[in-house]
C-alpha cells in the first residue's frame, strides 16, 4: 500500500499483485474418505442432527416423520426413539451434562424428555463387537441393504420409545424450529417462525427474556 501526496489532498493508492501458481507448485494433495457407519431409522427427512457432549458417544436426529431418534455411535445401532411431538421435529439438542435432550416441532412446543444411560449400556452389551456387527453393507452396484432383514442371525437390539416429556414448553405461536441449551442447563433458547425467540428457565418452565423484533421467521 503507497499513500501519495497531491494538491487535492492526500491519496491512498493500493496495489494489489496476483499470484497465479505455475504447474510446479500446485498441490497435488488428495484427501480420501471412508464411510464409517449409517445411522438408519428414520422413514422420511432429516431436519437436524446432534450429539452428547458428555458421557456415552450419541447420535440424535430430528426428522419431519415426526420422531427424534437416537443412536449409539460406535455400533450404529438406533437405541431409542422420542414420539411425543405431533408435528415434524425441528430440532434436538443434548443437555450439556444430565441424559436430558430437547426437541422442537412443527407443533409449536418445546419438548424435554430424559433417555437413559441404561439403555446405552443395554445396546452396547447386546451389540458386540461394533466393527462386526454393521447392519449395512453395499451390494456391487454400491446401494446399501439392510442386513438384518436379509439374515436373522444379524441380532438388531430393540429400540426404547419415550413417549411422555418431563416438561413442555408452548409459548410459541408457530412452530419452532431450533433449540440449544445454555452452557450451565439450567436455561434454554428456542427460535421460531413467529419471530421471536425465547429465552427459558427449565426448573420452572417459565420465559426469561422473549426477543422480539425481528422481520422473518427464526430458524
Amino acid at each position: 500500500m503507497k499513500i501519495k501526496n497531491n494538491t487535492r489532498g492526500q491519496t491512498i493508492t493500493q496495489r494489489l499483485k496476483t499470484y497465479t501458481p505455475s504447474k510446479k507448485s500446485r498441490s497435488t494433495l488428495s484427501v480420501e474418505m471412508t464411510q464409517v457407519c449409517v445411522f438408519q431409522g428414520h422413514r422420511d427427512g432429516i431436519w437436524d442432527v446432534a450429539h452428547t457432549r458428555s458421557g456415552p458417544a450419541l447420535v440424535g436426529a430430528a426428522s419431519a416423520d415426526g420422531v427424534a431418534l437416537m443412536w449409539d455411535v460406535e455400533s450404529g445401532h438406533a437405541i431409542l426413539k422420542y414420539i411425543g411431538h405431533t408435528g415434524s421435529v425441528n430440532g434436538l439438542s443434548f443437555h450439556p451434562r444430565d441424559t436430558l435432550c430437547c426437541s422442537v416441532a412443527g407443533d409449536s412446543s418445546a419438548h424435554i424428555w430424559k433417555y437413559s444411560s441404561g439403555t446405552h449400556a443395554r445396546q452396547r452389551s447386546s451389540s458386540g463387537n461394533p466393527m462386526d456387527r454393521s447392519t449395512t453393507k453395499h451390494d456391487s452396484s454400491g446401494e446399501e441393504r439392510n442386513l438384518s432383514d436379509e439374515d436373522p442371525t444379524v441380532d438388531t437390539p430393540p429400540v426404547a420409545t419415550v413417549k411422555q416429556p418431563v416438561r413442555v414448553l408452548t409459548e410459541h405461536r408457530a412452530p419452532v424450529m431450533a433449540c440449544d441449551w445454555l452452557a450451565d442447563g439450567h436455561q434454554l433458547v428456542t427460535a421460531s417462525w413467529d419471530h421471536t425467540a425465547k429465552l427459558w428457565d427449565i426448573e420452572s418452565g417459565q420465559i426469561i427474556h422473549s426477543l422480539e423484533g425481528s422481520t422473518f421467521p427464526l430458524s
